[in-house]
Order: C-alpha cells, then sequence, then structure tokens
C-alpha cells in the first residue's frame, strides 16, 4: 500500500533467480519463521547476513515468542505475528521514513478490479 518498490519473495523462492538482485546497498527485510520453514530460512539470512551489507532487517519469530509455543504447531502462528508487527509497526515507521503517506490509493476503492 505504500506505492514502493518491495517484491515479496520467499526464502524458498530466493534460491531461484531473485537473490541475483541482491547487491550491498539494496535492503532486505527477512521474517524468520518458526516451524518447518526455518532451516531455509536461515539458509536465506546467511546468505544475506555474506552478501546482502548493512541494510538486512530480520524480524525473527522465536525472539518474539514463537519458541515458547510447542514445536507442532508453533508455524501456524507465524502469519498471526508478524502480520500486526509489518502491518501497524513497520509500515508506518516505513511511511514516515519515506514520506509516502500509506493511506493513499490509486487504484483501491476507486477503479474496478
Amino acid at each position: 500500500m505504500l506505492q514502493i518498490d518491495s517484491p515479496t519473495i520467499n526464502s524458498c523462492e530466493f534460491f531461484h533467480g531473485p537473490f541475483e538482485v541482491l547487491d550491498a546497498k539494496k535492503p532486505v527485510f527477512l521474517l524468520l519463521s518458526a516451524g518447518r520453514c526455518r532451516p531455509a530460512d536461515e539458509r536465506a539470512l546467511r546468505f544475506l547476513r555474506r552478501h546482502g551489507g548493512a541494510n538486512v532487517y530480520v524480524l525473527d519469530g522465536m525472539d518474539l515468542g514463537l519458541g515458547e509455543l510447542p514445536q507442532d504447531v508453533r508455524e501456524y502462528f507465524n502469519h498471526i505475528l508478524f502480520s500486526p508487527i509489518l502491518n501497524n509497526v513497520y509500515m508506518r515507521a516505513l511511511s514516515a521514513a519515506t514520506g509516502k503517506d500509506y493511506m493513499t490509493r490509486r487504484y483501491m476503492w476507486k477503479v474496478e478490479y
């Protein structure tokens, strides 16, 4: 909604080509999940730490309390935890930092889609 160039790529897709656009100047925000996909996320994190420069930001579900849940269910809570942080905290801070209003729409509620 912020109208910025920010593709979303999951860590399993990352090594199928999108990692080629990475350089030390490009900011990356990695959601490090809890559950079966964590090894893939950790692999992406190792690569980002080696080649991503200083603009790699990580939100780790284990640091946010998902590790307190039983291992067989914690992966189901990644989205429930990450979504409010991204949509209410990070988005607002990014909006303020870029000077772009996150409530401005080009298409939503304006054109039929």
